[in-house]
């Protein structure tokens, strides 16, 4: 599957703002649109940035409207879309079940605890690439060895989705 480099860790922390490492060193911190009086729902539609220490943007993810996600888009830091997370629950408020497509082709599924509070996503043929849970205010992010960048990236905007969706669950 190619290793992966966006991170150089098989393990991450990704909390509100950042993504560390397991020794707390910052990798990334997670850029939101800022919503002004000119700008309020524009800004919602632009997405989030994942950015790296070095001020390169590593991935951007659709923001979430509402208490689920219905559909997700995901590029990477040239905006290439490198995938998109199709919600296939029919009761997608208890968690949920999510195909994950590229140019129309399906390469995996995700799935999301009832809770929301445990993610995993797997290949097409099955193999588990990633798993996630909470922990106190902060996700802990175990990639498999070997996964793509891209995957990287899938895994990481569906972790930061699934929070959104969390605290805007708390809010309705």
């Amino acid at each position: 599957m190619g290793g992966t480099v966006v991170f150089a860790t098989s393990e991450l922390l990704i909390g509100e703002d950042e993504i560390t490492d397991m020794d707390g060193i910052g990798l990334a911190v997670i850029q939101r649109p800022k919503v002004t009086l000119r700008r309020p729902f524009t800004a919602a539609r632009e997405g989030l940035s994942v950015v790296g220490t070095d001020g390169a943007t590593l991935l951007r993810l659709e923001r979430p409207d509402g208490p689920t996600i219905k559909s997700l888009w995901v590029e990477n830091g040239a905006g290439e879309r490198v995938g998109v997370f199709t919600g296939r629950s029919r009761f997608a408020l208890t968690g949920g079940r999510f195909e994950i497509s590229r140019d129309g082709a399906v390469i995996g599924t995700a799935r999301c605890g009832a809770l929301l509070d445990e993610l995993e996503a797997a290949t097409k043929d099955g193999e588990r690439v990633a798993t996630a849970d909470r922990q106190g205010e902060e996700w802990f992010v175990r990639l498999s060895p070997g996964i793509t960048d891209d995957w990287t990236r899938l895994v990481v905007a569906f972790v930061i989705a699934t929070e959104i969706v969390r605290f805007q669950r708390r809010e309705w």
